[in-house]
């Protein structure tokens, strides 16, 4: 009896160390301050950086996170091979053959230059993630598709644009982005600037879709993936969609209509654990001056309402403590 009782007791224990995570509650300074450790270091040595970074670790989800951290803090993003790979897959968007020819040779020669010059672009950051990840029996896959920012709102179905990673962690997959997370280009002075963004680590798979479509539908990870013409005409998503776990429902569409003095209503839900938590103070901005929107809560969802006076057409942007997260475009009628 007591023997059954401790197989039932360790089947409990390896159920729940199998079980997804709740990312936002998961102390991730250990894996961050090895990582920074061993900022610099040459991946003319990829075995030996990634057994370095992982080693100390018992578990997946840290040694993913040390690899992950570290990619993210030490490559830029070369700005000049950006314009080069786009140049290329508008020569050979009509011909698929040449295209896959020519993006396969130079995934490897975007792979081999980061770890020369630590400098790619997306291919490169994911390229190395994946890599990396297999180095220390990691499961992950590079996914191609198409980005939408608020840079670049309109992507062409023609040209799929950006690649990231998805990542099997406790049997699980997840989404992440290490482009976006490893900073910016300032372009005024045609320089990187390294600024970590810990919101594209394992987003949710809800608010990736709408800055994320894929080629092979099933790597957003949804049952009911959308289709192309809706992901670009959906609402632009910020950093701040991510960091706050938000995502725009209602509407749609980036271009709303409305009627002047009636009510417009827009509808963001929250992911699963910010449910049970005090509602987050979200305001309706336009041309920089707050607008008295009225915000409603009801359950996982946010309900925001408000008459525009005058007609026109205005950029709407919504905040949610302080940062934005989604923006539409209003066109008001009499």
């Amino acid at each position: 009896m007591k023997q059954l009782l401790f197989f039932f007791i360790l089947l409990f224990f390896f159920s729940i160390q199998s079980q997804s995570f709740n990312i936002s509650e998961r102390d991730f300074s250990k894996p961050d301050s090895i990582a920074k450790i061993f900022k610099g270091y040459s991946l003319k040595q990829l075995p030996q950086l990634s057994y370095r970074l992982t080693h100390q670790f018992d578990n997946e989800v840290d040694k993913f996170r040390a690899i992950f951290t570290w990619v993210s803090t030490n490559i830029s993003a070369s700005d000049r091979l950006v314009d080069k790979v786009m140049r290329k897959r508008r020569k050979y968007r009509s011909d698929s053959l040449a295209y896959t020819t020519w993006n396969s040779s130079f995934n490897r020669k975007s792979f081999n230059e980061s770890l020369l010059n630590k400098s790619t672009i997306c291919t490169g950051y994911a390229y190395l993630i994946h890599e990396m990840a297999l180095m220390v029996g990691i499961e992950s896959e590079i996914i191609n598709g198409y980005l939408k920012t608020s840079n670049h709102p309109f992507p062409n179905i023609d040209v799929p644009n950006h690649s990231w990673n998805a990542v099997k962690l406790n049997d699980k997959w997840y989404l992440c982005d290490a482009t976006l997370a490893s900073g910016y280009f300032f372009v005024n002075e045609d320089k990187f600037i390294f600024e970590y963004q810990d919101s594209y680590f394992l987003a949710s798979p809800e608010i990736f879709a709408h800055s994320h479509l894929p080629l092979n539908k099933k790597w957003t990870l949804l049952k009911h993936p959308i289709i192309f013409e809706a992901f670009v005409d959906g609402p632009i998503i910020y950093d701040g969609a991510f960091d706050n776990h938000i995502t725009p429902m209602h509407p749609k569409t980036i271009f709303v209509e409305a009627k002047k003095g009636t009510l417009s209503e827009f509808k963001f839900k929250l992911c699963r654990h910010q449910v049970l938590s005090k509602t987050p103070v979200i305001s309706m901005i336009t041309n920089d001056q707050p607008l008295d929107a009225e915000v409603i809560r009801d359950g996982e969802l946010i309900k925001v309402s408000y008459a525009f006076r005058h007609k026109g057409i205005y950029d709407v942007h919504f905040n949610i403590g302080g940062n934005t997260f989604t923006s539409y475009s209003v066109k008001v009628s009499k």
